[in-house]
C-alpha cells in the first residue's frame, strides 16, 4: 500500500528568498536584543571607579552568565507562546509580507542600537545618520 503524497504548501516568499522562517527571525531578535542588554550592563559594571577591579569582573562575569541563562529561559518557556499572538495579528495587517516588514524593523532598531553602543570606536551612529537622510 503506497501513501499518498501530499502537495506541498508554498512557502512564503521570505522563506523562499532568504530563507527567513518565523523561528529564525525570531531567535536573532532575542539574541540581539539580550546581547545589546549584556553589552550595555558589561560595559556600565566595567567602568564604575567606586568598584574594586576584582569585583568589577566578578560582576561583569555575572552579566554575561545571567544574560545567557536568561536567553535560555526565554527561548524556552514564552517567547514562542508570545510572539505568536503578535505574529496572527501581523498576518491580519492588510500590508504586504507585514511579517518581513516588521522583522526588519526591529532588525533595524537592533543595529541602531549596536550602532549607538559601539558609536565610539567604530562611528557607525554617523554613518547610519548620514545613510538615512539620503
Amino acid at each position: 500500500m503506497s501513501k499518498a503524497k501530499r502537495p506541498k504548501k508554498k512557502k512564503p516568499i521570505h522563506e523562499r528568498w532568504f530563507g527567513l522562517s518565523r523561528r529564525n527571525l525570531i531567535l536573532s531578535e532575542t539574541i540581539l536584543g539580550i546581547g545589546l542588554l549584556q553589552e550595555v550592563l558589561e560595559s556600565w559594571v566595567l567602568s564604575q571607579p567606586d568598584i574594586p577591579p576584582m569585583l568589577r569582573v566578578l560582576a561583569a562575569i555575572g552579566v554575561v552568565v545571567g544574560s545567557l541563562s536568561g536567553l535560555l529561559i526565554i527561548m524556552r518557556k514564552s517567547l514562542q507562546r508570545s510572539l505568536s499572538k503578535t505574529h496572527g495579528l501581523m498576518k491580519k495587517l492588510p500590508i504586504p509580507m507585514p511579517q518581513v516588514i516588521g522583522h526588519s524593523l526591529i532588525h533595524f532598531v537592533l543595529f541602531a542600537g549596536y550602532a549607538w553602543l559601539w558609536d565610539e570606536d567604530t562611528g557607525a551612529l554617523n554613518a547610519l545618520w548620514m545613510f538615512l537622510g539620503k
